[in-house]
């Protein structure tokens, strides 16, 4: 992934775990590593630090609505340009097959993210989904 020097990627998860693993890969590959475990944090991040891309977990623990951060990012002019990747265990979005960008934005009535991961995912699947969004 050559283009990612100097390109900053905010993680969105309550699973410090899956931050820190997704974190290690993403600097492997040359990127910068914002961390947040919760919906306040990923917006002031994102305003304030201004990330390239955002992997937002859109069904957190603590009943955060990972959804109601995605609208809040698409609804501000400092962040409704950053592309942001979806991250979360199809079950827990009860969608229909196949699940994609698009069925995750008309079940929940929100403008299709850049890409959508399912829990598991391999990193092959993350560098390919920011290959497609950054056209390398």
């Amino acid at each position: 992934m050559g283009g990612a020097a100097g390109r900053k990627a905010l993680i969105v998860d309550d699973e410090a775990d899956l931050r820190l693993v997704l974190g290690e890969f993403l600097r492997e590959e040359g990127w910068s590593v914002l961390e947040a475990g919760d919906g306040d944090d990923a917006l002031w991040q994102a305003i304030s630090k201004h990330p390239d891309v955002i992997i937002l977990d859109v069904t957190m623990r603590d009943r955060e609505d990972g959804f109601r951060v995605y609208r809040e990012l698409r609804g501000d002019r400092r962040t409704e340009h950053i592309p942001v990747i979806f991250l979360t265990a199809v079950n827990e979005l009860e969608l229909g097959t196949p699940h994609t960008e698009a069925t995750v934005a008309e079940r929940f009535g929100v403008p299709e993210p850049e890409a959508f991961l399912s829990k598991p995912f391999d990193m092959g699947e993350v560098q390919a989904a920011l290959a497609r969004i950054f056209g390398e």
